[in-house]
């Protein structure tokens, strides 16, 4: 099964829709671009994944947090995602960070059998290196940041899933993941959410640049009310709106008559993170 393609904005979308609100573009040429001066393009870069965090974080339920990932195992170490030419070694996408929610299903045409089992990663790589030519069925699969030569930074070198033994044929192999945290490096690279939610996220931007380095107590308030919705006129905010569009999403894969327990209890705790937007922006206090 593919993987799902990304929507949402790239860093590069997101940088020059600041850059130029903000006043930080490059204006030297025809069209504004994104600010070549380094001590710019660093703010608007911290500003926009400060941002974009806070986003990710306003909803611990946001529908998308749940992914699916798919590998295509090449046998001969020589596909997109394989590292070091390793059969046994892919490279996971950077929104991933963190171990599976449960264990690999195999899927596609060629399915040997149901599951690959997930496993700490350093029980996998044990098990390679007692037997370091053994190929085959998967039996066993575990995510961790890569392995890097000593003196190297695995922090910035992104994640890995590791199968024991090593796919001897083409095989497919799917797991759910969360997304715990993400952060926008790569100008290509595109935020998770999906593009019926980048103008939240840029009002997230906005809010988070305004609000910390503006004195100008009235365009604070118009870009808060902008996020967070403004009850003197019944605006429910940019958050708001992404809560409904999430929430209508959430019931379409659950379900949606009335006795769906689940949905009804989604829609009344949308309302009380909506209650507490609209007055203070406080959108995770929903106990306070």
């Amino acid at each position: 099964m593919a993987n799902e393609p990304l929507n949402g904005m790239t860093l590069r979308d997101l940088l020059l829709d600041c850059a130029e609100r903000w006043g930080y573009a490059d204006q030297r040429g025809s069209v504004p671009a994104i600010p070549t001066d380094a001590a710019r393009l660093a703010l608007c870069l911290r500003k926009i994944n400060a941002g974009y965090r806070e986003f990710l974080l306003a909803n611990p339920n946001w529908t998308f947090l749940y992914r699916e990932h798919s590998v295509l195992a090449y046998p001969d170490g020589d596909g997109p995602d394989n590292i070091d030419g390793d059969a046994g070694r892919y490279r996971l996408p950077g929104f991933i960070s963190s171990a599976p929610l449960s264990d690999w299903k195999f899927v596609g045409d060629s399915r040997p059998r149901t599951y690959v089992r997930r496993r700490h990663v350093e029980i996998v790589r044990k098990r390679r290196a007692i037997q370091t030519r053994r190929t085959g069925i998967p039996d066993i699969a575990g995510v961790g940041t890569i392995q890097v030569e000593d003196g190297a930074d695995q922090r910035a070198s992104g994640y890995e899933v590791v199968f024991w033994p090593a796919p001897a044929l083409a095989y497919e192999m799917e797991a759910t993941f969360r997304v715990d945290g993400h952060t926008l490096v790569d100008l290509n690279e595109r935020h998770i959410a999906g593009q019926v939610h980048d103008r939240t996220i840029i009002a997230f931007c906005n809010w988070e640049h305004y609000r910390d380095d503006s004195d100008d107590e009235s365009l604070k308030a118009r870009y808060k009310a902008e996020l967070f919705g403004d009850r003197s006129t019944g605006d429910i905010g940019a958050l708001g709106r992404s809560m409904q569009i999430d929430n209508l999403m959430r019931e379409r894969h659950h379900g949606t008559t009335s006795t769906n327990r689940n949905a009804q209890m989604n829609r009344r705790k949308t309302h009380r993170y909506l209650g507490r937007v609209s007055v203070d922006g406080s959108y995770l206090s929903e106990t306070q």
